[in-house]
């Protein structure tokens, strides 16, 4: 495993092998992309920190190496609200927000990349022939968890553990061919997204397309872009609405998915319908990938060969990580390095006596006759109404996406595999989740819902 002290390269390929696919069909070379850097990287604003809000996945990539080059340290948000933009420049002085045309807050120093990137193309652009190298304990970023069960956490993490991890997550997610082409629909500013549509192509042979396709069609279109072998990298939100479409899609040798539990019935249609290996990550913000799957075969987790974990203080420990990292989940090992998730203390649930998962309530809501999408959440006391008995324990409610809108039918369905006392009290029905674009539901949004939906707004 690398050294913390060492100095590391931010990109190993060949100068003149593709990184990125545009959806006009054009690449962009290894050597083109540093090109660009170099001038993009010179013409930065001094700071500290920056807030990388860049849709494209290029401008993404470029804006996250320019400010590795100039020392600065990449904030990335698991938004980009107005709010949390204000909350992260004023709880990193100095910052800036750098963006591709996204809407940014008036008040704070931003700097819109494009008529940069139009100087970096000019007939005069810089020629660029060496390779950057990086401490390994540079400040590379901060990135924030998701907030599914609270408020969001900083986490840092230096080039030293994405350099290292990045070694360690494409021997267990890509084959053995020599090049693949890449399609993600989870944005860069997500550990998961950044780990595999940023990181892995800048330390591995591997085309990324510009964009992220939301809709179906969309997808299909760009996977017919890209040349074979393909890897897809998705969530399970996303590739249940690509199969609940009807469309056919290309062939894509690997699909990834995480940032939530996939269904195993899912996880088969989808090598089914992809001709697909399937692979299933788990992992967190705090410790990067770190586990995976086949969810169509194996309940099992294999933890990562470079990982390893402490039963008794639930602990995880890792060469290329900081510092122990505690996970919020419980794994229960069965042999080896193999485990199951026990579910997590956020997680389970206790009314009138009887106890359950929150995570096993939603895959039983999910098989309803019907239900899309569906989310079962805990209310606090407070939101929870004059008619709950708080002596009862906790108030559970659910949002439900789909067809039939009859909450007597998806009671009795969920009466049907869990004991009455764990079905939600209150089931609303909505059009769509509040969802973040990686898919998870972030515990404020939900119960902002839930107010709306009391409201009958």
């Amino acid at each position: 495993m690398p050294a913390a002290g060492n100095n590391y390269p931010l990109l190993q390929r060949d100068p003149a092998s593709p990184i990125v696919l545009a959806a006009d069909g054009s690449v962009v070379t290894t050597a083109e992309f540093l090109c660009q850097l170099s001038s993009l990287a010179k013409q930065l604003p001094d700071a500290d920190y920056v807030l990388n809000l860049c849709a494209s996945r290029y401008h993404f990539l470029l804006c996250f190496c320019a400010a590795l080059l100039r020392g600065q340290s990449n904030l990335l948000p698991p938004g980009r609200g107005e709010g949390l933009q204000r909350e992260l420049c004023a709880s990193y002085p100095g910052a800036y927000i750098v963006h591709d045309g996204a809407p940014v807050i008036a008040d704070v120093r931003s700097q819109d990349i494009r008529p940069l990137l139009a100087v970096a193309a000019g007939p005069n652009r810089p020629q660029v022939n060496d390779v950057p190298v990086l401490p390994g304990d540079q400040l590379a970023a901060i990135v924030f968890t998701s907030g599914s069960t609270g408020t969001p956490s900083a986490i840092k993490k230096s080039w030293h553990t994405f350099y290292a991890s990045t070694q360690l997550n494409a021997s267990y997610m890509l084959g053995e061919k020599p090049h693949y082409s890449m399609l993600a629909t989870v944005p860069g500013q997500h550990m998961y997204g950044l780990e595999t549509s940023i990181l892995l192509p800048l330390l591995n042979s591997l085309t990324v397309f510009d964009g992220q396709p939301l809709f179906p069609r969309d997808v299909q279109q760009a996977l017919q872009l890209l040349p074979p072998p393909r890897v897809l990298v998705s969530s399970p939100v996303h590739l249940r609405a690509l199969l609940s479409s009807g469309l056919n899609f290309p062939k894509a040798d690997i699909v990834l998915s995480a940032t939530a539990p996939l269904d195993p019935a899912l996880g088969k249609q989808v090598e089914d319908q992809f001709a697909a290996s399937m692979c299933e990550i788990y992992g967190c913000s705090e410790a990067g990938s770190l586990a995976y799957r086949n969810p169509a075969v194996d309940e099992d987790w294999q933890l990562f060969s470079a990982f390893n974990f402490s039963a008794d203080d639930n602990l995880l420990h890792a060469a290329h990580l900081a510092e122990p990292v505690a996970l919020q989940d419980r794994l229960e090992f069965t042999a080896g390095k193999r485990f199951r998730l026990a579910g997590r203390a956020s997680d389970m649930v206790n009314i009138a006596g009887k106890r359950g998962s929150l995570q096993q309530l939603n895959q039983v809501l999910l098989q309803a006759d019907g239900v899309l999408d569906a989310a079962v959440f805990i209310v606090p006391p407070e939101l929870a109404g004059a008619r709950h008995d708080a002596a009862r324990g906790d108030c559970l409610a659910a949002l439900v996406v789909g067809e039939p809108a009859d909450r007597r039918a998806i009671a009795a369905h969920l009466r049907r595999f869990v004991d009455p006392a764990l079905v939600p009290r209150h089931i609303n029905f909505v059009h769509a989740l509040p969802r973040s674009e990686t898919g998870k539901l972030p515990r404020d949004r939900l119960l902002a819902e839930f107010v709306r939906q009391r409201k009958g707004g």
